[in-house]
């Protein structure tokens, strides 16, 4: 009983750190997802600002986000062909913490970003 008693607190935090990681792993996937989503908008030749944040809003909302949880930046939308644009999502770890176990070191911030390069028709 002893052993037990000393061993469990370790092994308490041992299942909590796993549960909380692998869903930390997750989100981040989904928030990825989702960067690459709009920057899959971002790269057309007619895309608009509102383009690409209807096609995140789409993907976080699959994943169980409003829109008001998370922020969209969008760099280069305008570029001309061939100039990368780019799609960052940042949204607080708050908002996706599974446990909210206080001993865990956990990021502020999830941040999933993509990048490509912006498609048009040829000037060669």
């Amino acid at each position: 009983m002893v052993e037990f008693a000393l061993i469990l607190p370790v092994l308490v935090l041992l299942l909590f750190a796993l549960m909380e990681y692998g869903w930390m792993f997750l989100r981040v996937s989904q928030v990825n997802g989702a960067a690459r989503h709009g920057v899959r908008t971002a790269v057309r030749p007619d895309a608009t600002a509102a383009d690409v944040n209807a096609s995140v809003a789409l993907i976080m909302k699959q994943a169980g986000y409003d829109t008001t949880a998370y922020t969209v930046t969008i760099t280069n939308l305008a570029g001309t062909v061939g100039s990368n644009v780019s799609v960052t999502i940042t949204l607080p770890y708050s908002k996706v913490s599974l446990t909210h176990f206080p001993v865990l070191p956990v990021p502020t911030e999830l941040r999933g970003a993509a990048t490509m390069g912006k498609e048009g028709p040829s000037n060669t």
